[in-house]
């Protein structure tokens, strides 16, 4: 585990990443959005989405 980190990494992490990435995508004409006006609500996944 790297050094600062409160616990290891989440391999699904990436995943689920790209996954809301697709999501955003399917609004905005098949591009992802890379601004700061993007805003997502990720209601009761817990912290890791396990």
């Amino acid at each position: 585990m790297p050094a600062g980190y409160l616990c290891p990494p989440i391999p699904g992490r990436i995943d689920y990443i790209l996954y809301r990435a697709d999501l955003l995508a399917d609004n905005h004409n098949q591009e992802i959005p890379c601004d700061r006006h993007i805003k997502v609500l990720d209601i009761g996944t817990s912290s890791s989405l396990i």
